[in-house]
């Protein structure tokens, strides 16, 4: 498993956070319909993985994020969360595979009241829309004929980058941060943070590490101050703060390393070199000759 999705399932893990991408993307998916909205208290673990037997052994298939969605000891629906940060064309056979295994799982257990499962997928991809493979007569393309005949697997895909400002709204936890960046990333290569205060901080902003590829993110947590509100606006300051002071020591080493090429070109020795600009006598010799 990458980093980027265990940081994305650090985040999601949280009963809070699972259950309002939930209750968005059911919104989102269903164009706003009415429908019975999903509390933390009755989210429950379940497990993540199916099994499937292939030619002379078992496999184990595993989900990203699954929780039992139940309403007084009576399971709903199983609710289970792909993350995805590219475009996957096999997600449509993944999903009926996932939920195939899940309903075979149920055939295994005596007296089961039997439930419906449902997975969504979460694209945190800003450079392409999922527009292909969201089903898999998509993906399969069978003869015209047969599809009658044939399964279809539809893909609940949520692309948080080309969320609408209404979609986006549906989000009320830290996820909704999450979601922020992404749009504005991809509309203007930008972020202006919002005033939302922050519940689960080390969670969020190693996700937003790992989804930028900037690493400022976690760097400030210790800087924050503990047990006081956090938002994106406190913690794009502190980003910006050591941006400036790395930008300033990287301009000041490059400038000492320029220093140290014009006097070795001048005949000075390594150690007169090191004596002027504090830099090792194997760090000298590495040098090359400034260019003419």
């Amino acid at each position: 498993m990458g980093k980027k999705a265990i940081l994305e399932r650090r985040l999601e893990h949280h009963n809070d956070v699972f259950a309002d991408i939930v209750n968005a993307s059911i919104a989102i998916l269903l164009k706003h319909r009415r429908f019975r909205k999903v509390r933390p208290q009755d989210l429950q673990e379940a497990k993540i993985w199916a099994d499937y037997e292939s030619v002379n052994d078992i496999h184990e298939e595993y989900r990203d994020l699954a929780k039992f969605w139940t309403l007084k000891k009576i399971v709903i629906c199983l609710l289970g969360l792909e993350n995805q940060t590219k475009i996957d064309p096999e997600m449509s056979l993944r999903t009926i595979g996932y939920e195939g295994g899940d309903y075979r799982w149920q055939l295994t257990q005596e007296g089961m009241e039997f439930y419906p499962v449902l997975t969504i997928v979460i694209y945190f991809g800003t450079e392409r829309r999922w527009k292909k493979n969201r089903t898999l007569f998509e993906r399969l393309k069978p003869p015209a004929a047969l599809r009658p005949l044939l399964n279809d697997c539809h893909v609940n895909v949520v692309e948080l980058a080309w969320l609408t400002d209404e979609e986006a709204a549906l989000f009320k936890s830290d996820f909704r941060v999450v979601a922020d960046y992404l749009r504005q990333v991809r509309k203007n290569k930008n972020y202006v943070p919002s005033p939302q205060v922050l519940k689960h901080v080390d969670e969020t902003m190693a996700l937003l590490a790992a989804l930028s590829g900037d690493r400022r993110f976690v760097d400030i947590l210790p800087s924050l101050k503990k047990g006081e509100p956090v938002t994106m606006i406190d913690v794009l300051g502190q980003v910006e703060s050591r941006g400036e002071k790395r930008g300033i020591a990287v301009g000041m080493e490059r400038e000492r390393l320029a220093t140290a090429r014009r006097m070795k070109a001048m005949g000075m020795t390594p150690e007169q070199i090191s004596g002027a600009t504090g830099l090792a006598i194997d760090e000298i010799d590495a040098l090359r000759k400034p260019r003419k």
